[in-house]
Formats: structure tokens, C-alpha cells, sequence
């Protein structure tokens, strides 16, 4: 009985997967369409992308340069991409594609794929930043803070002046925002409810949040907000 039930329960585990990343792909594949339509139709340029994070151009035209790959789920991918754009020679294309791309990487990011339990959503090293979401929408994370440093990476994709709330905690963090993994561009380690980071200037690129508990013994829950003042 108990060896059915486990398998019956492995079945449904599977099939869950499987429908989830189904319709993953399908939101992923009608993104690429709607960007396909608005901005490459008729031209000799195409896109593609999958839940792994993987958008590709293509260049279709005989002395053309190929094709370019780049994962936009890596650290200072969403940037890259924005900057490998210019593969597109077609000035129109390549400013209609600009706009539009973040269609597709709001479907890829809709999706988290499932990895082994020792890799998951460590986020205890730059490289494996969890991201958050990319500016000019507001950009919310919710976590819980321990002694172990976190980082969070969002992207923003227009200069502009930011400010940063914090709301939840209930023990002091240590918080910092930065560009890699040495610098500070705003840096706090009083940080309780109810304080924010002042309106500074970003200009567009790929940021880290980093995150940490004061007191190693204690933990809180956080609540951070990032948007325009």
C-alpha cells in the first residue's frame, strides 16, 4: 500500500513538472511571437528563448553576423543582452526589439526551474544572485535574513533616481547595494523597519542587493521595496 501511494504520489510530482514547464514554454513562445510580430516581421533578423534563461538573435543574412546566445537568468545577462542587441543593423528593428524584449524575459522569469535541493536558492555567492526583477517596475523582495550574506540582482534599464524601503524587520540588518561583489554604491548596517536608502542615481545596469543578520545567532524576515520616490 505504501509502495502504491509513493509511486502514485512520484507520478502526480512528475506530471506537475512536466505541465508546469509546458506551460512555461507556451508563455515563453507567445512572447517571442508577439516581439516577432511588432518588430522583426519582414525583417531577415530572428528571436527565440527557452525557460533556461537562453535568448537567441539570429541573423539571417548572408554576410550577417550569425547568431548570439545569452542567459539572461546569469549575472549581468539581462544588461548583456540589452547591449548584444546591437547585432540588429536595422536601426528601427533594433529600437523596437529594445522596447519590447522585456515581454520575453517577463515570461522567462515567471518560471523558476527546480534544481537539487543542495543547489537551490542558495544565493549566498554573487554568482547564484537571485533575481528580482528590473526597473522602471517596482521591484519588491521578500526574504528571511540569517548570519549567511544573500544577494538579490535586479536591473535597471533607465537612468533614474531610486530610493529603497524596508519594512518587516524584526532584528537589525546589515544591507548593501552594489554592482559586483566588492563595491558599495549605498551601504547600512543599522538597517531596521521603517528606514530607507535616500533617492540615489542609477544608471542602467545590473545591481546586487546583499543582505545579512547583524547578530549571527538571530534571523528576521525583510520586506524591500525599490522605486521611484
Amino acid at each position: 500500500m505504501h509502495s502504491l501511494l509513493t509511486k502514485s504520489l512520484a507520478i502526480i510530482a512528475v506530471t506537475f513538472t512536466v505541465t508546469s514547464f509546458c506551460f512555461a514554454d507556451s508563455r515563453i513562445d507567445k512572447a517571442v511571437e508577439i516581439v516577432t510580430k511588432l518588430c522583426l516581421s519582414g525583417s531577415e533578423y530572428g528571436l527565440s528563448a527557452d525557460v533556461n534563461g537562453n535568448i537567441s538573435i539570429k541573423d539571417f543574412k548572408p554576410n550577417g553576423a550569425g547568431s548570439l546566445v545569452i542567459n539572461v537568468r546569469e549575472a549581468k545577462g539581462a544588461t548583456a543582452l540589452q547591449n548584444h542587441l546591437r547585432l540588429i543593423g536595422d536601426n528601427d528593428v533594433r529600437e523596437c526589439t529594445q522596447e519590447h524584449i522585456g515581454r520575453i524575459m517577463d515570461a522567462i522569469f515567471e518560471y523558476t526551474p527546480k534544481y537539487k535541493a543542495d543547489e537551490e536558492a542558495s544565493n549566498s555567492t554573487i554568482s547564484r544572485a537571485k533575481f528580482v526583477g528590473y526597473y522602471p517596475d517596482d521591484i519588491k523582495i521578500v526574504g528571511l535574513a540569517d548570519n549567511q550574506l544573500r544577494y538579490y540582482r535586479f536591473t535597471v534599464k533607465e537612468q533614474s533616481k531610486l530610493e529603497i524601503l524596508f519594512k518587516e524587520i524584526t532584528k537589525k540588518l546589515f544591507v548593501a547595494v552594489a554592482t559586483d561583489s566588492d563595491s558599495a554604491l549605498l551601504s547600512n548596517d543599522r538597517i531596521y523597519t521603517g528606514r530607507t536608502f535616500p533617492p540615489t542615481l542609477f544608471i542602467p545596469g545590473d545591481y546586487y542587493l546583499k543582505v545579512k543578520t547583524i547578530n549571527r545567532k538571530e534571523s528576521s524576515p525583510f520586506q524591500i521595496t525599490i522605486r521611484k520616490p
